[in-house]
């Protein structure tokens, strides 16, 4: 199907837009990069013994939504944020006690986000690399155990392993990071142990990763001793690997501190060139604008050329190239391809083709 949308639309880019537009609303998003669609909603304790728990809970949960936005693990601290936290009720859109002594806030996200621009501050969208995570738990008496998205049925161990999985939500909920712990079904269990996942089978690890579609595989050996060092974490990021120990936490920070690296965007909008090939089919052409729209670092998107099966499009975007490189990776959509030896090579800052 080479050449399709050239041979549909010529290089009439009015039409192709109109097509184009028309073409996202029937096609499924599938393939996206992980959203963390809550990110402007917060769940803190209560305090009840405060005089006024409503502006200590709103003050608490603006701090952790801070964190969230800007990826800077205590920004909270920062003396350019206190008037935020001081005057966070004006933010807050509802509100209300999830239970007894848990409050659930949720703030209006372009206007935060807007402060954090006026105040030039980073920041970071919605749209977060999915972390698969393989985390195997040691009782230190010989066994060990991965950890799955529901409780085990081992007897002696199901509280200790309950509560590893909800410090690890938790912390990844505080960050904001999209994740997700495998099924440990029949298919998972053949395919890997918990001992391969100690014994770190990076190999074996990314084969039995394949089928959850995730952007990164963060792995985790956590020892029932506790203490500073109790926990070995390993991240997967495609051909790169890194490692460092700590505890649980420090594993879960670690890992939003090196996203936030990477996809924190801050200063002025830019204008960038794209060149999207292989767009074979009006699913492909669907599927391009539907990613290109949904990624919050991108203000506007808009084609302005059909070259065979190639579409330039044209983006305001918030952030420089290398961020831009980094969140088009995300999820199954994309994947970047070296300039073309064409005239063609000098027209974009950056080009990918559509991913198989």
């Amino acid at each position: 199907m080479k050449g399709i949308l050239h041979r549909m639309f010529g290089r009439n880019t009015e039409v192709s837009v109109l097509l184009l537009a028309a073409a996202s609303l029937i096609v499924p998003l599938s393939g996206q990069a992980a959203r963390f669609d809550n990110l402007h909603t917060v769940v803190v304790k209560a305090d009840l013994t405060a005089e006024d728990p409503l502006e200590v809970g709103t003050q608490a949960a603006m701090a952790e939504l801070l964190v969230r936005l800007t990826g800077r693990r205590g920004v909270q601290n920062d003396p350019v944020v206190f008037p935020v936290l001081e005057s966070a009720s004006r933010f807050v859109e509802q509100w209300g006690y999830q239970t007894a002594d848990e409050m659930v806030l949720t703030f209006d996200a372009l206007a935060v986000e807007s402060e954090l621009r006026r105040l030039n501050l980073p920041l970071w969208g919605a749209e977060r690399p999915l972390t698969l995570m393989w985390v195997v738990y040691d009782t230190g008496n010989g066994r060990r155990q991965l950890l799955g998205p529901a409780p085990t049925e081992e007897a002696g161990i199901t509280d200790r392993l309950a509560f590893l999985r909800e410090s690890i939500e938790d912390t990844a909920a505080e960050r904001g990071l999209p994740t997700l712990l495998p099924v440990l079904d029949e298919e998972d269990q053949a395919a890997l142990s918990a001992a391969d996942v100690w014994a770190g089978s990076n190999d074996r690890i990314e084969a039995a990763s394949r089928r959850y579609g995730a952007d990164a595989i963060l792995i985790g050996r956590i020892r029932s001793a506790g203490g500073a060092n109790a926990a070995r974490w390993s991240l997967l990021t495609g051909d790169n690997f890194r490692e460092r120990r700590g505890t649980v936490r420090d594993g879960i920070d670690w890992l939003a501190d090196t996203y936030a690296q990477q996809f924190v965007v801050s200063g002025s909008i830019q204008r960038r060139k794209i060149l999207v090939s292989e767009v074979n089919s009006f699913d492909d052409y669907g599927r391009v604008l539907a990613f290109m729209e949904k990624q919050s670092l991108i203000e506007s998107v808009s084609v302005d050329e059909v070259i065979d099966d190639a579409i330039l499009l044209s983006v305001r975007v918030r952030g420089d190239a290398r961020v831009l490189q980094r969140a088009m990776r995300l999820g199954n959509v994309l994947r970047p391809v070296p300039p073309p030896l064409t005239p063609q090579a000098s027209i974009a800052d950056a080009y990918f083709r559509v991913a198989r």
